[in-house]
C-alpha cells in the first residue's frame, strides 16, 4: 500500500498493513532485518515492543485525525513503547528511514487507496 504526507505521495516507500490481533502483535518479529524502503502500518495501535527484535527501528505515532503526533528514531530491541495518549495509529520504518521519507510531528499521514 501507499501512504502521503501532507497529500503528496511518499515515493519510493513500500508499506504493509498489519490487519487483526495477531498480525499486529508479531509485527516486524519473523524479520532479520528491515530495508530501507519498507515500513509496516499498525492501524489502531499506540503502543509497539520492540522485545525479540533483532534490530533498530523508527517509529512514527499518528493521531485519528491523521496527523504525525511523535517520531522516535532509532528504537532498540527489547524495548515497550507507547505513544502519545491520543496515537491511534503507528508505523514502523527502518532506523534512520523516518528523516528520510519526511516524517516529522505536524504533518497529515494518510492511507491511499491501491
Amino acid at each position: 500500500m501507499k501512504v502521503a504526507l501532507d497529500g503528496m505521495p511518499v515515493e519510493g516507500l513500500r508499506v504493509v498493513r498489519a490487519d487483526g490481533f495477531f498480525a499486529r502483535l508479531v509485527g516486524l518479529l519473523n524479520h532479520a532485518s528491515l530495508a530501507e524502503s519498507d515500513a509496516l502500518w499498525l492501524p489502531g495501535t499506540g503502543a509497539v515492543h520492540t522485545r525479540g527484535m533483532r534490530f533498530p527501528i523508527d517509529v512514527v505515532f499518528v493521531r485519528r485525525d491523521g496527523v504525525v503526533a511523535a517520531v522516535w528514531e532509532g528504537c532498540v530491541p527489547g524495548r515497550i513503547l507507547r505513544g502519545p495518549t491520543f496515537a491511534a495509529g503507528t508505523l514502523e520504518l527502518a532506523c534512520g528511514a523516518a528523516a528520510r521519507f519526511g516524517f516529522v510531528p505536524g504533518k497529515l499521514f494518510s492511507v491511499l487507496a491501491d
